[in-house]
C-alpha cells in the first residue's frame, strides 16, 4: 500500500471482515490453493478497498466449487462488482500487483456498472464505437489496456491475428502516439501488405517519434509502400553504424524483428542523467521515500503505464536533452516493495521543476510534496510548480 492509499486503509477492516470469512468457509481459495498458483489474499484486499463499488454483498455469493481456482475468484469479483458477465480478461485487473488504486480496476468497476470503454475514467486513448465493441472480444490473457489496443486495431484492420500481434508489440501500450498508430492501421488495411511490413514500419515510426516527437511526422499524402521503403532505409543506415558485420548484405526490409529490437535498444538504451543530482532517500512517519531518474524508454513507458498518465511519450524530450524525468517511490519501513508515488519533469536548461503528478495526473499529497521540496533544495533545483 502506498501513501496515496492510506485514506482507504481505515475502511479495509470492516469490508475484509465481511469478505475473508466467506471466502475461507465457502471455498478452498485461502486454505488449499498455494500462493504460487493463485495469491488470493491481495485480491481480497483490493476488493475490500473498492467496497463502495460493491453492487452486491459477499454474503449472497454462492460459489460453484467445480470451477478452477482462478475462475472461482473471478466469479466472486463479478458477483461483487458487475451487473452482468464481463469478458474474462477484465478480471485480470485484480491480479495486477502494486497500489490499491489502479486504473484498470477503476475501469472494471466502470464496466460492471454498465459503463462503456468510451467513457473510462482517467486518461484513455481515443475509442470509437466499433473499437469499443471489438474490445469486448479480446483474448482472455490480455490486460485491459492491451485489450483497448486490440479493439482499436481490430476495428480498422479487421484481421484478428494481426490485431493480437499489434496488442503484443512495442506499440501496444504507446497510446501517446495514436495520431500515428490509428492512421497506420488504416493504411495497412487499405494496402493489405505483408503483416511483417506493418511491424517494420511501426518500429520505424516508433523510433522517429521517440527521437523528435510524433507531431513532426506527417502520414497524410504518403502510401504504405512509401513508408516501407523509408523504414528499410532507416534500419539499413542504423545497422551500418551499429552492427555492420552482423548485418552485412541484409536490406532494411529483411531485418528480423529481433534484430530491429537490438538496433533500437542500442539507439534508445539510455540518455544522460541530469548533472549534480545525488541519490535521494528519506524516512518520514514510518515510510521510506526514494527519488530516482528514469534513463531509458522502457522504464519511462512503465512509469506512464503504472501511473496512468502520458509521461511514456516524453522519451523524445529526454533524448533531445530538454527534460529529465524523476520518479518518487515509497514503501513502509516495516517492509514492502517500493511503489510509484509521483512523476516529476525537470527542465534541464533551467533546472526547474515543471511538472509533478501523482496517479492519473492528480496533485501530489502533502507528504510527497514536502519530500519533493526537500529533494529540490538538496539538488539545487528550482521547485517551480510546487511554489504556486
Amino acid at each position: 500500500m502506498t501513501s496515496r492509499d492510506r485514506g482507504k486503509a481505515v475502511f479495509l477492516l470492516p469490508s475484509l471482515a465481511r469478505l475473508a470469512p466467506i471466502v475461507e468457509l465457502r471455498t478452498p481459495l485461502l486454505t488449499q490453493v498455494r500462493r504460487e498458483v493463485l495469491n488470493t489474499l491481495p485480491v481480497l484486499v483490493r476488493l475490500g478497498a473498492h467496497h463502495r463499488d460493491w453492487i452486491r454483498g459477499p454474503e449472497s455469493w454462492q460459489p460453484d466449487l467445480s470451477l478452477r481456482p482462478r475462475d472461482l475468484l473471478l466469479s466472486l469479483i463479478g458477483h461483487l462488482l458487475a451487473n452482468y458477465a464481463l469478458p474474462r480478461f477484465c478480471g485480470n485487473a485484480w491480479l495486477i500487483d502494486g497500489p490499491l488504486v489502479h486504473i484498470e480496476r477503476e475501469w472494471y468497476c466502470h464496466l460492471g456498472k454498465g459503463g462503456s470503454p468510451r467513457t473510462f475514467p482517467g486518461w484513455i486513448p481515443k475509442v470509437s464505437r466499433r473499437a469499443s465493441h471489438e474490445f469486448l472480444s479480446a483474448p482472455d490473457h490480455f490486460r485491459m489496456r492491451e485489450a483497448l489496443r486490440y479493439g482499436q486495431a481490430q476495428a480498422i484492420v479487421k484481421d484478428r491475428d494481426l490485431s493480437i500481434a499489434i496488442a503484443g508489440s512495442r506499440i501496444a501500450l504507446d497510446f501517446h502516439h495514436d495520431r500515428l498508430w490509428l492512421p497506420l492501421f488504416g493504411m495497412w488495411a487499405d494496402s493489405r501488405r505483408d503483416p511483417d511490413e506493418f511491424f517494420l514500419v511501426a518500429d520505424y515510426l516508433w523510433a522517429k517519434a521517440n527521437e523528435g516527437g510524433s507531431f513532426g511526422i506527417r502520414l497524410s499524402g504518403r502510401n504504405f509502400p512509401d513508408l516501407v521503403r523509408s523504414a528499410a532505409r532507416f534500419f539499413e543506415k542504423l545497422g551500418e553504424s551499429a552492427l555492420p558485420e552482423e548485418l552485412a548484405g541484409l536490406a532494411g526490409c529483411e531485418l528480423s524483428s529481433s534484430l530491429r529490437n537490438r538496433l533500437l535498444d542500442r539507439r534508445f538504451r539510455r540518455w544522460d542523467s541530469l548533472e549534480g543530482v545525488k541519490p535521494y532517500r528519506s524516512e518520514k512517519s514510518g515510510w521510506r521515500y526514494e527519488i530516482c531518474e528514469i534513463n531509458n524508454p522502457t522504464d519511462l513507458i512503465a512509469e506512464g503505464r503504472d501511473m496512468a498518465h502520458c509521461v511514456g511519450g516524453y522519451g523524445w524530450l529526454c533524448q533531445s536533452g530538454r527534460s529529465s524525468i524523476f520518479s518518487l517511490m515509497s514503501c513502509k519501513l516495516a517492509g514492502g516493495v517500493l511503489d510509484r508515488e509521483v512523476t516529476m519533469e525537470v527542465a534541464r536548461s533551467s533546472r526547474r521543476l515543471v511538472q509533478a503528478r501523482a496517479w492519473s495526473n492528480r496533485l501530489p499529497h502533502p507528504v510527497a510534496r514536502r519530500v519533493i521540496l526537500d529533494w529540490c533544495q538538496k539538488n539545487e533545483i528550482d521547485p517551480g510548480v510546487l511554489q504556486r
